[in-house]
């Protein structure tokens, strides 16, 4: 054997020397990869831990591997980042990260691997309802833009503490494609609880429709519930006396504002414009006087459920002659998991 065939037989072996050696590399750097993820698999109880913890100090990306993709809580974050809603929504976070909380095991529980945590926080349901309404109020009365600019009257709730709420919950945490996550409706108080008050604010939008005649009517939605609304009509009444305008005035806010949930004002310009206007909060509004005035059975349109649809209210309008625009106070999230 000549030594140009040793050579050739020597880079053979070498080759697969090497090639043996890679492989084996491989395979240990899978089987170690395989033996750090075990090694980092949480229990039940610190996935809650870790998605609070990530709430608490606003780390979206700590608390997302352990939501699914319906979690309020996409929203609430995205919304930090929307320029209409990122004062607001900033604003809460620095308010709610005052929470407090214990995390255990529920022994003895009827479902294996239940957890219990015991949450104190700060809540603003309360307070946003006080801003929207007065902020209706606002505009019914003095005729200002307070109610239309819904950022301004959500971060007037915000300048306060809130109200602390404490509530224990019994969560379920579960496998998802690989992943341990706690499911959005089983768990939907917890995470309504998270949102402090603002989860039916996380798609919320002012709609302006406005008919031929200048009647004007302002919808107030939380997805395609409407909540609140307010109407503003105005006629020219030239032709009549001064005490009958005082005593139509007079008629029109004691009217309505008796009634549930309504406010009410009137007024006649010096060019004799009459001006009306009323606001509702359908909270608290009843249904029976709302079909009485012929609000639910004419203009407004109702779901099966007794709650108002935006979008059905929207294509009565428009079938009516009026002109639609909805302004919506949502970030766009992220593509869906």
């Amino acid at each position: 054997m000549d030594g140009r065939e040793k050579t050739g037989i020597e880079v053979i072996k070498r080759t697969i020397l090497l090639s043996c050696i890679c492989l084996l590399c491989l395979w240990l750097i899978g089987v170690g990869r395989q033996f750090l993820l075990k090694e980092k698999t949480l229990s039940d109880e610190e996935v809650v831990t870790a998605l609070l913890e990530a709430f608490k100090t606003g780390d979206y990306e700590g608390l997302k591997p352990y939501i699914d993709k319906d979690n309020p809580l996409h929203l609430y974050f995205a919304n930090q980042k929307e320029e209409t809603l990122s004062a607001v929504y900033q604003a809460a976070q620095e308010q709610l990260k005052n929470i407090t909380y214990t995390v255990k095991v529920l022994e003895g529980a009827k479902i294996k691997g239940t957890i219990q945590v015991a949450i104190s926080m700060p809540n603003y349901e309360k307070a946003l309802y006080m801003a929207r309404t007065e902020a209706l109020a606002d505009q019914v009365v003095n005729g200002t833009d307070a109610f239309e600019n819904m950022p301004a009257w959500l971060s007037k709730a915000f300048e306060g503490e809130g109200e602390v709420k404490e509530k224990t919950f019994d969560l379920y945490v579960g496998s998802k494609n690989g992943s341990m996550v706690l499911d959005s409706n089983t768990n939907r108080k917890f995470f309504e609880m998270l949102c402090g008050g603002l989860k039916q604010y996380l798609k919320g939008s002012i709609t302006t429709c406005t008919f031929p005649s200048g009647d004007i009517w302002l919808l107030f939605a939380q997805g395609d519930e409407i909540a609140a609304m307010l109407n503003r009509s105005t006629v020219d009444v030239s032709g009549k006396e001064q005490e009958w305008i005082d005593e139509t005035i007079v008629q029109f806010e004691e009217n309505y504002s008796k009634m549930d949930g309504f406010v009410a004002h009137a007024e006649c310009s010096e060019e004799k414009l009459f001006t009306a206007c009323y606001g509702i909060e359908m909270e608290e509004a009843s249904s029976y006087e709302l079909e009485q005035i012929g609000l639910i059975s004419g203009n407004i349109a109702a779901t099966p459920n007794s709650w108002l649809s935006l979008k059905a209210t929207i294509e009565g309008f428009t079938g009516q002659g009026a002109e639609c625009v909805t302004e919506t106070f949502k970030a766009e999230t992220e593509e869906k998991k």
